[in-house]
């Protein structure tokens, strides 16, 4: 429950790319998309816990063959953000919520 995961909200993902793909001199090497807060697991299951007024979930071991959820690394959007990039939802908490009332209509 101590993993840390890195979001971004599709809105800033696609803001993030428009900005790349419209520089006049692309820039060189690798840029992070994420929002600017990371959390760990257990956060976030606490905070939607708390948002929708059920259990958090207990948490279970991975298996084996689950490539992606044995990363446990913080990643930084900084160099984006260099660029002139600002997300709409700086975190996780800042965008579920539009994600929520989505799901709803």
């Amino acid at each position: 429950m101590n993993r840390w995961l890195n979001y971004i909200h599709r809105d800033d993902a696609a803001a993030a790319l428009h900005l790349l793909c419209t520089l006049r001199e692309p820039p060189a090497g690798i840029y992070n998309l994420t929002d600017r807060t990371p959390m760990q697991m257990g956060e976030i299951y606490s905070y939607l816990s708390n948002l929708l007024g059920k259990p958090a979930p207990q948490p279970e071991p991975l298996p084996a063959e689950a490539r992606r959820g044995f990363s446990n690394q913080r990643i930084s959007c900084s160099r984006l953000m260099a660029l002139g990039w600002e997300p709409l939802y700086p975190s996780f908490a800042d965008g579920v919520h539009n994600v929520l009332e989505a799901l709803e209509e």
